[in-house]
């Protein structure tokens, strides 16, 4: 059976590509879109988002062809199809492409940590997820470092093509994980399981998780959406893909430090409820000076603590929370951000 440790670093690596296609692909849908339509529209397409994310990993899952690599591929192959469309497609393109990162990037996360989370103990993934996720961290701050260099001589949309490529890169990795993770499957305890599944997804602690998620999840893209305002308030469409690609550098520079500094101290120390306090502490704080009349300071101080905190110390803390649960009820309370 494959280690724990070789299984994490190959999960790194794949992460790393992953993420690094889903950076580039952050500041191209971003730009593309505010560039041409008012940020009021960025709500229906948040809801547009989470209707097709939760309906895909149904069908997914109720077909039995769901799966990372599917994904992945998908990933690939409907990117570079979307880029081929778009000076044909018009407003309508527009939404395809930030519904298409939207679900793309939620699906492959989901799927991704439901993976690793069926394949480790608790003491393996304690050990093991930080240094998982720095591959994150890794590969976001790469994919926006790269953004940041070619919108300063290629218009955004040919972001596109990067992302396809790069999410092409990522299926080798990927396949060994997957391969790796199923040498490893780890049966949950007996008394973990509960005899009928509604019973166990109904247990005051998926409940409790499950809540948590979905207030953090509706939390968060408020204050996307106030970030996303003020940025296409502030600069002029042909400045917003380098803005964007700037802004989300700085955010994983800082997620980078909280990544290699803080996230193992913590998880290793005092555990997963001191992980996951910071971000919504954050994000509350700056929320209040936004409403005492400092909007500008609310608004990016709550998405600074967010790009920094969301997929760092925040996201590897909330991962752990899973691992307890048997697999059905993981990918059920998942489904919900």
């Amino acid at each position: 059976m494959p280690s724990a440790q070789r299984t994490a670093r190959i999960a790194f690596l794949a992460l790393f590509f992953v993420l690094t296609a889903q950076g580039l692909l952050q500041t191209a849908r971003d730009s593309l879109f505010l560039a041409k339509l008012p940020s009021s529209s960025l709500p229906y397409v948040y809801v547009l988002v989470a209707f097709l994310t939760l309906l895909v990993s149904r069908l997914q899952r109720w077909s039995g062809r769901g799966g990372l690599l599917p994904t992945l591929s998908m990933a690939s192959l409907g990117t570079a199809l979307l880029w081929v469309a778009l000076p044909i497609g018009g407003v309508p393109i527009l939404y395809a492409v930030y519904a298409w990162a939207g679900v793309v990037g939620s699906l492959l996360t989901i799927q991704f940590w439901s993976t690793l989370s069926g394949s480790m103990t608790m003491t393996e993934a304690r050990q093991h997820f930080g240094f998982i996720g720095s591959g994150a961290t890794f590969g976001a701050l790469a994919g926006n470092a790269t953004a940041a260099v070619l919108t300063q001589w290629l218009p955004s949309h040919l972001l596109l093509l990067g992302v396809a490529a790069v999410f092409a890169l990522a299926l080798a990795p990927t396949y060994w994980m997957v391969r790796s993770t199923a040498g490893r499957s780890v049966s949950k305890p007996a008394k973990a399981r509960i005899t009928k599944p509604l019973r166990e997804i109904l247990s005051p602690y998926v409940l409790v998780v499950g809540s948590m998620v979905l207030i953090g999840s509706v939390c968060l893209t408020i204050v996307d959406w106030q970030f996303k305002s003020w940025m296409s308030d502030t600069y002029a469409p042909d400045q917003l893909g380098q803005s964007f690609a700037t802004a989300y550098l700085v955010f994983n520079l800082l997620g980078l430090f909280v990544q290699l500094f803080v996230v193992q101290r913590v998880l290793r120390g005092p555990g997963v409820g001191a992980g996951l306090a910071p971000l919504p502490a954050l994000v509350t704080t700056t929320s209040v000076i936004g409403a005492l009349g400092f909007p500008v300071v609310g608004a990016l101080g709550a998405q600074l603590a967010a790009g920094s905190l969301k997929h760092t110390l925040s996201k590897t803390s909330r991962e752990l929370l899973f691992v307890p649960m048997a697999s059905h009820v993981r990918a059920q309370v998942k489904d919900i951000r």
